[in-house]
Formats: C-alpha cells, sequence, structure tokens
C-alpha cells in the first residue's frame, strides 16, 4: 500500500471524527441552555437525590466485610438505582414540555411552519439528552457513594480496603 494513500485515509478520518466529535458536543451543549430542559431537569432532582441516596445505602447490609469485597447487591446498586430513576423522572422529561410534542411538530410541517417545528423538535431532542445524561449520572453517582460508604465501613471494622485482601498478607 502506499504511504500517500495510508496518509489520505489516516487525514479523512481523523477529519470526520473531529467533524462527529464536534457536531455532539454542540448538540449536547445546545441541550442544557434549553431553558425547557434545564427545568425539567432541575424537576428530577430530587429523585436523583434520593436514588443515589437510597440505593447506596447497600453498601450498610450484612456480607462478607471481612475480605474486603462488595456482593453482587453492592454492585448492582448502581444499576438498580439507575432504573429506578428512569422511571421516576420519565415524566419529568417527557410530558412538561410546555405543549411542544412531537405530534403538534408534524402538525407544524404539513402547515409549512418549518421554524416552529424545529423548535419542538430541539425541544424534546434536549429533554432527551438531559434525560440520558441524568439516568448515567445517578449510576455513576450512586456507585461512587456506595463505594466510598463501603471503603468507610471497613475502616471502622478494622477490615482490608476493597480489593487489597493480598497484600495485607503478603
Amino acid at each position: 500500500m502506499n504511504i500517500n494513500t495510508i496518509k489520505k485515509t489516516g487525514i479523512t478520518t481523523y477529519k470526520a471524527a473531529k467533524k462527529t466529535g464536534k457536531v455532539a458536543y454542540n448538540t449536547v451543549k445546545g441541550a442544557f441552555k434549553n431553558p425547557s430542559a434545564r427545568k425539567n431537569a432541575k424537576a428530577s432532582l430530587p429523585a436523583a437525590l434520593v436514588c443515589t441516596g437510597g440505593f447506596s445505602l447497600f453498601a450498610f447490609l450484612k456480607n462478607r466485610k471481612k475480605d474486603g469485597k462488595q456482593t453482587a447487591l453492592e454492585k448492582s446498586s448502581g444499576t438498580l438505582a439507575q432504573i429506578a430513576f428512569a422511571v421516576a423522572s420519565f415524566k419529568h422529561f417527557f410530558k412538561n414540555t410546555d405543549g411542544k410534542q412531537l405530534k403538534n411538530a408534524f402538525e407544524k410541517m404539513t402547515k409549512l411552519n418549518f421554524s416552529e417545528a424545529l423548535d419542538i423538535i430541539k425541544t424534546n431532542k434536549s429533554n432527551a439528552i438531559l434525560y440520558a445524561a441524568s439516568v448515567i449520572g445517578v449510576k455513576i453517582a450512586t456507585d461512587v457513594v456506595t463505594k466510598v460508604l463501603d471503603a468507610g465501613i471497613n475502616k471502622a471494622n478494622g477490615n482490608p480496603k476493597l480489593g487489597n485482601q493480598n497484600i495485607a498478607n503478603s
């Protein structure tokens, strides 16, 4: 294969990836600027805190603390919190769109009012992006808080740190 061909392929791939990344970044950035989507995200914040806090308490369940390992239930607390939050917050994101339902977008398009139709689609897309971001954020926050609580419980009980039981025996 010719070096110039490889070089052109690499440059083309880099430019395509850069352009895709830029579009994704601007789309997500625009979603956070949408006032309707931000209002919906703030409305779902109490549910996020309850799910994160509640499922993080799995760290207090009696398990194999002597060997410093988390059980399957502790490890899955983030996923369970994510599912619970996704169900609890769905109505906040997709029913509170200031009357901008997707079916109205098609109605506007048939009347050739494209700017209003695009605004409806943009609002719903912003809600979907913030919904996905908040669901992922709840999982990450729950996993982190669960591990911190677990480490605190292990330290208070004089048990080894998570995953370091072999180091103490060496």
